[in-house]
């Protein structure tokens, strides 16, 4: 293996400081000026946590139909932010919206519509208001009676919502506004609101602020803003449901005002003159009811409230329980059974809380009401897409759950309410976007069932790759997939992923073919939608594929042409995300970053002939010392060949030996290229600890089933040495830090090695065998198969062979650790038990071995709260700083402080900043 040191590159302790484009035989690269350290280095500042918080982000965003504008919101790390505006051909100056949010351009690109803060002195009329812009004029208009909107895009026309105060009434009311005309209207409380498919219709449901008050349902013509009421006064329950072909709606409504679940019917309206009632499911619902009170119209997970389906000709719903208690007014017992055969556990029915009974479907026209099957804590049921078949998954067989989640699959048609079994014992199944498809994945093969033929089809049979994923070390009786890409229109073909390379298959595997050649090159193709949400690929239409080569990070994108011919759109030793067309322009936006280069946007509608920069995101880096990163490679003890990122201290000089931070988490390699802004809120920040002078490496790790602590080691250590072997690298001045499993793996390195000079470990599992049984708090769910098909890769039960478990528990080994440790923890942590430091803590206190635990109270396993966040990582800091540059110890650190202890504060490190440099 090569010495990393030959391979290492030169001074790195600056950004870019400007964007060539440059044309090379594979495509667009973008491509540095320059040595980092050519150009004013001299002037460059230390960057100390004060200045922290004017570093930028780039939240959501938008480009605009016509691909002229594009809009994105900017937040610091101080927590300010703003929407931003922009021509995408750099002309004029960008619009700037203070603490804005809710953007969206209309479907012509004519107007920009944004939430802003409203401007008043009224404390009681506090909140957002809407402004539009006329992209055409340029002329800003500020609406301050809406302070929330939806856009009818169809019809040009916003939907806005008045607040009580802003209409001198008691009750919100809603102000239908045409951007194109300025017509205006105002109307009642609305309760709720939908709009048609085609965006030219809103049906509202209108009433009081009294919940007893009469209401009316009524449909408004958005291009004429003519209000047709529908009926009144009567007693709705659901938002109106609209049926695909915009001349009808679907509603629960109440006989009385009475809101007993039993005075609930389904009424279908027509919503063209005439309009008025069609048809209605009068109590004949509740012959669905086994149970003693049922009610209509709960919300069914997979479904929701009430869904038109199969093309519109039924209306599918749910029947749900009544708890007795609850419709009684009865005190609830807080005494929770707990029996062994129960599966979920009690901590998740009380989770879930679901009542669901039934599912139905109506077809109005016949008025035949059909049960589509029935439910249980065991049995959940959803949609299909194309909304023609449910798909219903029962866990009763395999219950209770210890290892995989198996369920069986059963396929119900809506327009006989037919049954089958479609897949058995499987734990997940997707389905076709068309609906006609079942996909899933068995025995290391993708497989297709016809829901029409019930047919099944093995797609990959016969296709020279491998589609499970081989990489991932678990305990799973079956390896998991690499994943599959987007379905092709009308289910014509399916997109299917090996290690590096992308098929296409047709459903029946009669036809497939390899649309990319990465394997040899080690170069990772995954098909890339241009739109979130995107319709399924056309036969005619090109595909894009996202790239990332697993040799040295870089990344790219290929377009693929309908007669198999491709081209590199862009590729580049960097990050590259979050490639977009214009919705109906020849126009693309995409992000590119590296640990140089903030993360902007670039925009071309040349067919990337060139790219033009169209955000400009933290400028004053130029201002402060900023280093790169570069890929190490070693080999695990082994052979396995690995990878780590190593970013240089930001004021790096070739002729200092720095302390080093390695971070710990399973592969860390892919965070090659990522720019990091320093922000003190983070776990491990590593453009931090850069900034205070400390390398940063980032190991991949090659584990072994019922070793993941050993196996872990011999990984970690060849790493360190590749690190180390660079001579740049103080080897008596290396820490190592991880959170959760990272937390984990930290906490077991120091029992086995005394490489590290400190070492830190943020909600850390600690014990082995009681982290196996407790419950994982998010979920409800025991933590069993975590350990046995999850990250903990123990295969066997502890009762039965607990040498894994004794091995690599570092509660058992804590009395050899020889690295000072500190420990973080939240104590109402939702997925480690904050036991595990606490058991880790007893026993090394016990051992006489140096270790301080910092619990903050009723913190999770990230913390929620800033300061908390923010507190944590400084005394990470002055934990690293004593240890690894000999600073004083702080007060803290030495024992006998009281319980209590002040949070420290910005100015508190201020001082330590001036100091370390």
């Amino acid at each position: 293996m090569p010495n990393p040191s030959s391979q290492r590159p030169g001074p790195r302790p600056g950004g870019w400081h400007r964007l060539l484009l440059c044309t090379l035989g594979l495509g667009l690269c973008l491509c540095a000026a320059g040595s980092p350290s050519e150009a004013g280095t001299e002037e460059r500042r230390h960057l100390t946590s004060d200045q922290f918080g004017q570093w930028e982000r780039i939240g959501g965003f938008r480009i605009s139909p016509d691909g002229r504008w594009f809009a994105h919101v900017i937040r610091r790390i101080d927590e300010r932010s703003w929407v931003s505006l922009t021509r995408t051909d750099g002309g004029g100056d960008p619009l700037r919206f203070e603490a804005a949010s809710g953007f969206d351009f209309t479907d012509d690109s004519r107007w920009f519509l944004v939430r802003e803060p409203l401007d008043s002195d009224d404390a009681d009329n506090r909140g957002t208001q809407l402004t539009t812009v006329d992209l055409q004029t340029g002329d800003i208009t500020r609406h301050a009676r809406i302070s929330s909107y939806q856009l009818a895009r169809g019809a040009g026309v916003v939907l806005g919502t008045v607040p009580a105060e802003r209409r001198d009434a008691d009750h919100p009311g809603l102000e239908l506004l045409h951007l194109e005309s300025g017509d205006r209207k105002q109307l009642g409380h609305v309760l709720r609101s939908s709009l048609s498919p085609d965006g030219r219709q809103a049906a509202l449901v209108l009433g009081g602020s009294d919940p007893e008050a009469m209401q009316r349902l009524a449909v408004v013509d958005l291009d004429t803003l003519e209000v047709r009421e529908l009926e009144g006064p009567a007693y709705f329950a659901s938002r109106p449901q609209w049926h695909p072909d915009d001349d009808r709606v679907a509603v629960f409504r109440r006989t009385t005002s009475d809101a007993q679940p039993s005075n609930t019917e389904l009424a279908v309206y027509g919503t063209t003159k005439p309009a008025g009632p069609l048809h209605v499911l009068d109590d004949r619902w509740k012959t669905l009811c086994p149970v003693d009170a049922c009610a209509l119209g709960k919300r069914v997970s997979g479904i929701g409230e009430l869904r038109w389906a199969d093309e519109g000709r039924q209306l599918v719903f749910g029947v749900s329980a009544v708890d007795p208690a609850a419709a009684s007014g009865d005190e609830v017992s807080e005494l929770a059974v707990w029996h062994w055969r129960d599966d979920p556990l009690p901590p998740r029915r009380q989770r879930d809380g679901t009542n669901a009974l039934a599912v139905a479907a109506w077809a109005p026209g016949p008025d035949q009401l059909t049960t589509l099957t029935t439910l249980n804590p065991h049995r959940s049921v959803r949609l299909l897409s194309g909304e023609r078949h449910l798909l219903v998954q029962d866990a009763m067989p395999y219950r209770p759950h210890f290892r995989e989640r198996w369920r069986d699959f059963y396929a119900v048609d809506l327009r006989d309410g037919r049954q089958f079994l479609a897949v058995a014992r499987q734990e997940a199944v997707h389905a076709s976007a068309a609906g006609h498809y079942l996909l899933y994945f068995r025995d290391n093969h993708w497989w297709t069932m016809d829901l029409t033929t019930q047919q099944r089809a093995r797609l990959t049979e016969g296709l020279d790759a491998r589609f499970n994923d081989y990489t991932r070390v678990s305990g799973r009786e079956q390896d998991q997939p690499f994943g599959h890409g987007q379905w092709g229109e009308d289910d014509r073909w399916v997109l299917l992923y090996g290690r590096h390379d992308v098929f296409r298959v047709s459903p029946d595997g009669r036809e497939a073919e390899r649309l990319t050649d990465g394997r040899d090159a080690g170069i990772r193709f995954r098909h890339h939608r241009l739109g979130w949400h995107a319709d399924p690929p056309r036969d005619d239409t090109p595909l894009y594929f996202s790239t990332v080569n697993e040799r040295d990070k870089s990344q790219g994108y290929l377009r693929v042409q309908p007669d198999g011919s491709s081209r590199w759109l862009i590729q580049r030793p960097g990050r590259l995300r979050f490639l977009h067309q214009a919705q109906a322009a020849n126009a693309y936006i995409m992000m590119a970053e590296s640990a140089t280069e903030s993360p902007n946007f670039y925009f071309t509608e040349d067919d990337f002939s060139t790219l033009r920069r169209i955000t400009d995101t933290n400028p004053q880096q130029a201002n402060f010392h900023w280093a790169d990163d570069e890929l190490i490679h070693y080999q695990s003890r082994s052979g396995h060949p690995l990878q780590g990122r190593l970013l240089y201290p930001a004021d790096y000089r070739p002729d200092r030996r720095y302390p080093m931070v390695v971070i710990i988490y399973e592969e860390r390699s892919e965070n090659l290229h990522s720019y990091n802004p320093p922000n003190l809120g983070g776990l491990f920040n590593q453009r931090v600890l850069s900034s205070e002078g400390y390398f940063v490496l980032e190991p991949d790790i090659a584990y072994e089933l019922n070793r993941p602590g050993l196996s872990a080691m011999e990984s970690l250590i060849p790493a360190v040495e590749a690190a180390l072997a660079t001579e740049m690298i103080d080897p008596d001045a290396v820490a190592l830090v991880g959170h959760s499993w990272g937390g984990y793996q930290t906490a077991f390195a120091i029992t086995q090695t005394d490489l590290f000079r400190a070492a830190i470990a943020a909600a850390p599992v600690t014990n082995l065998v009681s982290q196996y049984n407790a419950v994982y708090r998010r979920t409800g769910q025991p933590n069993a198969n975590i350990f046995e098909t999850g990250q903990g890769r123990l295969t066997r039960l502890f009762w039965e062979t607990p040498e894994p478990y004794l091995a690599n528990s570092p509660v058992f080994h804590a009395h050899r650790a020889s690295s000072p440790l500190l420990i973080v923890f939240g104590t109402d942590d939702q997925a480690v038990d904050f036991s595990q430091g606490v058991e880790l803590y007893n026993v090394m206190r016990r051992a006489e071995r140096p270790v301080v635990m910092l619990a903050y109270e009723d913190e999770r396993h990230s913390f929620r709260e800033r300061s908390n966040r923010e507190d944590a990582t400084r005394r990470k800091l002055q934990w690293l700083d004593h240890h690894l540059r000999n600073q004083p110890s702080q007060q803290w650190m030495l024992g006998s402080v009281p319980t209590r202890v002040t949070p420290l504060r910005s100015a508190a490190l201020g001082q330590q900043d001036a100091t370390r440099h």
